[in-house]
This record gives structure tokens, C-alpha cells and sequence, in this order.
């Protein structure tokens, strides 16, 4: 008999609450536009369905899980991908949602119209934030602060904090400058 690893036979045990949905069938809703397992992480159901984080992928009808386990973020981390499919966080740089040429150009040239702007932003927050950058992740809320892609998500560090970790050099080198 073949022992297959953990990463990938435990993911298909998992149920994992939706924002759309309680139902755990996530893959066979989503549309066909949707390339990836979109997964927000937080303290709570109520504290993360309504985040702006959520926005535009609701608008084009995209399923994403909300994570409240402590462990979650780090599992999802590990597994990177499920049947297929790229295991993604909402919340982190890179997020790169799918669009048609028209959207593409209209967000290119949003961009290029408020590149003064950003610049301005950026000088005023200096070391605080990484970049700043106009987006296509959200759609009502006027910003995010997006964690880098391998930085801890604010929700990693306040479980951090929380579970009294003293060592904050371990802290401070998990958590890199954001994107505004």
C-alpha cells in the first residue's frame, strides 16, 4: 500500500466556512473564471465578512473561504494548493485577479492617472509602508494595507502578541513593510 503525505490527503477532509456560501463544496461553485482558492484569514467569521478585502472578488461572484483557526494561515501556507488549484490570501502583495483586456487597460490607466498621488502618500508615510500602489482588489473602500508576500498577515501577528510572545526581534523580522 502507497502512503500518500499528509499535504495531500488532509486538505480534502477539511470544512472550511465560505463567504458566499456554509456549504464546504468550494471547487465545484466556483466559476469558471475563478483560477485560484481564494482564503481570508481573521479573528473572526463576523470580523472578516465584510472586509473590503473581499469586495471586488464577491462582485465577480468568487468564492473565498474565511479562515478563523489560529492554525489556518499556516496550513494554508503549507499546502500552497488543493485539487489543482493555487491556495491564495486575499490579503497579501501578488494577488492577481482575473480580468479581461478592457479592465486591464481601464485599471492601467486609473494607475497611471493617480501615480502623483501615490508618490505624495508614500512621502508622507515614508519607512511605514513598502508602496503605494492603486489597485483592482477592492472597490467601495478607499485603501488596504496588504501584507508582503512573505511577511505575517496583521492576524498572524496579533495571534503573535496575543499568545505572549516576548521575543519581538522574531516579531519584527516576521513582519515585513506593507503595500497601501
Amino acid at each position: 500500500m502507497t502512503r500518500l503525505p499528509s499535504r495531500v490527503c488532509i486538505p480534502s477532509y477539511m470544512r472550511l466556512p465560505c463567504a458566499n456560501y456554509e456549504s464546504p463544496d468550494y471547487i465545484t461553485r466556483m466559476p469558471s473564471g475563478q483560477k485560484a482558492i481564494y482564503y481570508l484569514t481573521g479573528e473572526s467569521i463576523a470580523a472578516i465578512r465584510d472586509s473590503p478585502f473581499l469586495e471586488v472578488l464577491r462582485k465577480k461572484g468568487f468564492e473565498v473561504l474565511l479562515l478563523v483557526d489560529p492554525i489556518d494561515e499556516y496550513a494554508m501556507s503549507q499546502l500552497k494548493e488543493f485539487d489543482g488549484h493555487k491556495l491564495e490570501s486575499v490579503s497579501k502583495e501578488g494577488l492577481e485577479l482575473e480580468e479581461t483586456d478592457e479592465e486591464k487597460k481601464a485599471h492601467e490607466e486609473e494607475g497611471k492617472s493617480y501615480e502623483d498621488l501615490c508618490k505624495v502618500i508614500k512621502d508622507a508615510l515614508g519607512e511605514k509602508v513598502e508602496k503605494v500602489v492603486v489597485s483592482n482588489r477592492i472597490s467601495d473602500s478607499p485603501c488596504v494595507l496588504v501584507t508582503g508576500q512573505f511577511g505575517w498577515s496583521s492576524n498572524m501577528v496579533s495571534f503573535a502578541l496575543d499568545r505572549g510572545s516576548e521575543d519581538q526581534k522574531l516579531i519584527n523580522c516576521a513582519v515585513f513593510r506593507s503595500e497601501l
